[in-house]
C-alpha cells in the first residue's frame, strides 16, 4: 500500500537544510521525499506543515530487562524513538551461570531493574531467540557486554586472564557477533573490569577486529581522571584496531569544567586523523549510577559482600571513611571531589522517602559518611544515585561536535525517582537545544538522534528518509514537541508527538500507542 505523507516539513535526517514537500513509502520503504510527488497513493496523511523526520534512535538505554515488561516502549515511543539499543557499559544479562543468576541480577538491579524472564536465559544466543520471539513495540538491537562476560568466566576476581581464560572469553564475544550483536560494550569503570590493564582490553575485544562494528566504552573515569582515561581508550582502539565509540562523554568535578573536555576533544580529534572515533552525550547536566560506583576500589576489593558487610564494624566503618578521604590513582573519588551534596539519592528500597534527597540533607547535621555507609550496608548497596556532576558548557561544547550524537544512558531500576532523562531525552534536544537556546539547528539535532548513531552501528536501512530506507518515520510540530520530565518530578511522559511509524505502520498517535508489534530485532 502505498502512503503519501503531504503538507509535511521533510528533516531527512542527513544534516541538509530541510524542505517543505511530500514522502511517499510503501511496503514498509521510502521511495520519495521531495517538494511534490505526483502518484495516486492509497493513503494520504496530513502532516499540517509539521516537522517529518526519521525515527529517532537510542543506541544507550538499559532496557535490557525491561523489554520483557507489560507495556515497555509507550515512554519510548512518546519520545519519537523508533530504535534502542541496549547492553551498554558493558553490563549484559548473559552470558551467566545459572546457579549465580540470583546474585548477578541483584548486583545489576540498579541499572536494569528486577530481571523476571520466564523461563530464564544463560547464552547470548537464548537472549536473542527470546526477543525474537516478543511483539516488539520498537525496533531492539545488542551489544555484547565485556563485563558481563568476564564476570562469567572470572567472576570478581583481580588476577590477569590466563591464556585460555583470554580465549574463553574471546570465543564467547566472536559468537556474540556473529549471532547478531552490533558490537561490544565495555565498562571500564566499574567491577570486574577496572582490573583489566590496557593492553589485556584490547587483547579481549579483537574478535571485532574486520567486522566494523564499534566498542562503545564507558571510560576509566570521567572526573579528574577523564583526560588520562580518554587516553587509555584511544590506545585500546589502536592496538586492537577497532571502532571506537565514547559512551556518555562529559567531564564531571568543577575543577575539571571548561578544561578537561577541551583537552580530551584535542586527543580525539588528533586521533581521528588516523582512527575510527566518535562519541555520544545525553542533555542533562546530572549523571545517574548506584552508590557503589562511589566507593573505592581498595574497599570493594574482590568479595563486594564482605565489604559491604564490614561497614557493621568500627573497623569496617573506619576503613570506609579512610578510602572515601583518600585520592586514588587513575579513580575518580567523585564524594571527595563533589561533596555529599551533590550527590542525590533516586532510590532506596527500604527508604522510599529518601528520594530526591541528598546525602548531606538526610545526614542532616550528622556525619554524611556513617549515614552512606549505614544506608550502604541497610540496603545491601542497591541503592541509586543521581551525581549532581557535570558544566553546561562542557554539554553544549560536545553537543556541537559533528562526530558526537544523543543518547539518553536510561537505567530502569525499579524505582520512584529515576532521572529525567528516561522520560525526555530526545524531546529535550528539540525543545531546549534548537528552540530556546539555539545550540543546535533542527536538522543539526535531527543528524544527531538518527543518521549518525545509525551510521556508527552500521544500519545501513535506518537513519534516513531516502529511497530503500526503512520507513520509520516520526511526525511533530517543532514548538509542541516536549519533555516534561523534571529532576524534581521525573515520571512525567513526553508530549506533542503526532505520529510515529514503524516499518510504514502507524504505532504511536493521539498521545496513546496503537500497536505492539511492529518493531524487528536489529542485527
Amino acid at each position: 500500500m502505498k502512503t503519501l505523507i503531504k503538507n509535511a516539513f521533510i528533516v531527512d535526517g542527513s544534516g541538509g537544510d530541510g524542505f517543505n514537500g511530500e514522502l511517499l513509502f510503501e511496503d514498509g520503504k521510502i521511495i520519495s521525499a521531495a517538494p511534490a510527488i505526483p502518484c495516486e497513493p492509497d493513503e494520504s496523511i496530513d502532516a499540517g506543515g509539521r516537522v517529518v523526520c526519521p525515527g529517532f534512535v537510542d543506541m544507550h538505554r538499559h532496557c535490557d530487562a525491561a523489554v520483557f515488561r507489560t507495556g515497555f516502549g509507550e515512554l519510548e515511543l512518546a519520545q519519537g524513538i523508533t530504535s534502542i539499543v541496549m547492553g551498554n557499559c558493558g553490563i549484559t544479562l548473559v552470558p551467566c551461570h545459572a546457579d549465580a543468576r540470583g546474585i548477578f541480577y541483584s548486583a545489576i538491579n540498579v541499572c536494569v531493574g528486577t530481571v523476571d524472564i520466564d523461563p530464564p536465559v544463560s547464552t547470548f544466543g537464548e537472549y536473542m531467540q527470546r526477543l525474537e520471539a516478543l511483539a516488539l513495540a520498537l525496533n531492539i538491537g545488542v551489544f555484547s557486554g565485556t563485563g558481563t562476560t568476564r564476570s562469567f568466566i572470572k567472576g570478581p576476581a583481580s588476577t590477569p586472564f590466563t591464556g585460555d581464560e583470554m580465549a574463553q572469553v574471546q570465543r564467547l564475544l566472536a559468537g556474540a557477533l556473529e549471532i547478531g550483536a552490533l558490537g561490544l560494550s565495555m565498562g571500564i569503570m566499574y567491577a570486574p573490569e577496572y582490573h583489566g590493564t590496557t593492553a589485556e582490553l584490547a587483547q579481549m575485544v579483537a574478535p571485532l577486529r574486520g567486522t566494523g562494528k564499534p566498542l562503545a566504552i564507558h571510560i576509566r573515569g570521567e572526573g579528574n581522571s577523564m583526560v588520562r582515561s580518554i587516553k587509555e581508550v584511544l590506545e585500546i582502539g589502536r592496538l586492537a584496531d577497532v571502532s571506537v565509540h565514547v559512551s556518555h562523554f562529559k567531564a564531571a568535578g568543577s575543577n575539571n569544567w571548561q578544561k578537561a573536555v577541551p583537552e580530551a576533544i584535542t586527543l580525539i580529534e588528533k586521533a581521528r586523523k588516523s582512527q575510527d572515533v566518535t562519541v555520544d552525550f545525553y542533555p542533562y547536566d546530572c549523571s545517574s549510577s548506584h552508590i557503589l560506583s562511589l566507593v573505592p576500589h581498595s574497599f570493594m576489593g574482590n568479595d563486594g559482600s564482605a565489604a559491604i558487610a564490614s561497614l557493621s564494624t568500627a573497623e569496617g566503618l573506619a576503613r570506609f571513611r579512610a578510602a572515601l578521604e583518600t585520592d586514588h590513582d587513575g579513580w575518580d573519588n567523585y564524594t571527595k571531589m563533589l561533596g555529599w551534596e551533590r550527590i542525590v539519592i533516586s532510590s532506596a528500597k527500604s527508604h522510599p522517602e529518601y528520594a530526591g534527597k541528598t546525602v548531606a540533607e538526610l545526614a542532616h547535621s550528622g556525619d554524611p559518611v556513617e549515614f552512606a555507609a549505614r544506608l550502604i550496608l541497610e540496603e545491601n548497596g542497591k541503592v541509586a544515585i543521581i551525581v549532581r556532576s557535570m558544566c553546561q558548557d562542557d554539554i553544549d561544547m560536545i553537543a556541537q561536535l559533528p562526530y558526537a550524537s544523543v543518547i539518553s544512558d536510561s537505567l530502569y531500576a525499579d524505582n520512584g525517582m529515576p532521572h529525567p532523562r528516561l522520560y525526555g531525552s530526545f524531546p529535550k534536544i528539540i525543545r531546549e537545544y534548537v528552540n530556546e537556546r539555539r545550540i543546535l539547528s533542527l536538522e543539526e539535532a535531527v543528524k544527531k538522534m538518527t543518521s549518525m548513531p545509525c551510521a556508527r552501528m552500521n544500519l545501513k536501512t535506518k537513519g534516513l528518509l531516502q529511497p530503500g530506507y526503512d520507513a520509520d518515520i516520526i511526525i511533530f510540530d517543532k514548538n509542541e514537541f516536549r519533555d516534561n520530565a523534571t529532576f524534581e518530578n521525573p515520571i512525567q511522559m513526553a508530549s506533542g508527538l503526532y505520529r510515529s511509524i514503524i516499518g510504514g505502520k502507524t504505532v504511536y498517535a493521539e498521545q496513546s500507542v496503537v500497536s505492539r508489534n511492529c518493531g524487528k530485532l536489529l542485527r
